[in-house]
């Protein structure tokens, strides 16, 4: 690439913004995100300076983000914000991350991967509240016929 740029990350500068969200939330946990390896700046690097300066829990956009950060010692919840494909979803329960469960296809890939693991296993229940992009139609729930994204 010729293009003649460069980010410079200041881990103090994200501690910073952690410690004022976290003054702002009060008694609420902070889920920081850092998805997409950092936004490009290194996943376990800034998550390492989110977490010292108070994060509570982390979120990333897939599977792979999840484990690269339990692979670096990241023990805190890891919420993976999309539904995760089926093949990645046993190796998300298997390094203890928290799913995202927004369809009917979903919910069953999940319990298909947690009875093979055994044990309880953390999930996050999408609902779509009304822009469409993701999430369990609150009607379908209702009705018991499941998501229509499938």
């Amino acid at each position: 690439m010729r293009r003649p740029a460069w980010a410079e990350i200041s881990t103090s500068a994200v501690a910073h913004n952690v410690r004022s969200m976290k003054a702002v939330i009060g008694t609420a946990t902070l889920c920081a995100v850092v998805k997409a390896n950092g936004y490009g700046h290194g996943g376990s690097m800034v998550a390492k300076a989110m977490l010292d300066a108070g994060a509570d829990s982390l979120g990333v956009a897939i599977v792979d983000e999840g484990i690269e950060l339990r692979d670096s010692g990241v023990t805190v919840p890891i919420l993976v914000q999309a539904e995760a494909d089926s093949s990645a979803v046993l190796d998300a329960l298997a390094y203890s991350l928290t799913v995202t469960v927004g369809s009917l296809r979903g919910a069953r890939d999940v319990i298909c991967s947690a009875e093979k693991l055994g044990g309880v296993h953390r999930v996050h229940v999408k609902v779509d509240t009304g822009m469409h992009r993701m999430g369990v139609d609150p009607i379908d729930v209702d009705e018991g016929r499941g998501s229509h994204r499938r």
